[in-house]
């Protein structure tokens, strides 16, 4: 319930061509159907510095608002078993395809994939 409504701002960076900068918002995704909730992934959107100034008005107006939305950015870390982390990270990577795999051996009871909720009938 802590982080039930959490959304991150990202300070600014430079955007890999190197010619703009630009932030990140991001919120987790989650199955609210089931108790307790089941966290299906991440959602994020991407904007350039010179799209937010734009909207601001032009100047550095910007600047005071992300700074504000990055402020807002606090969040608890979820409590993880430290013994499963490990399986719980490889299982992400094998989602990426078999290159991005570690061959870390793992139970079969440890996945980062949904299950399915409620009734599909």
């Amino acid at each position: 319930a802590e982080n039930r409504d959490f959304v991150a701002w990202v300070e600014p960076y430079l955007y890999e061509s190197g010619e703009d900068y630009g932030t990140t918002v991001s919120a987790p995704v989650y199955d609210r159907s089931v108790d307790p909730p089941i966290w299906l992934g991440v959602v994020g959107v991407d904007f350039t510095v010179g799209a937010m100034t734009r909207v601001v008005g032009g100047s550095n107006a910007y600047e005071v608002v992300l700074e504000k939305l990055v402020a807002t950015s606090v969040a608890r870390c979820p409590a993880l078993d430290d013994a499963k982390l490990p399986c719980l990270i490889e299982s992400l990577r094998r989602e990426a395809g078999n290159d991005a795999s570690c061959g870390v051996e793992c139970p079969v009871d440890v996945r980062s994939e949904p299950e399915t909720c409620g009734s599909d009938e």
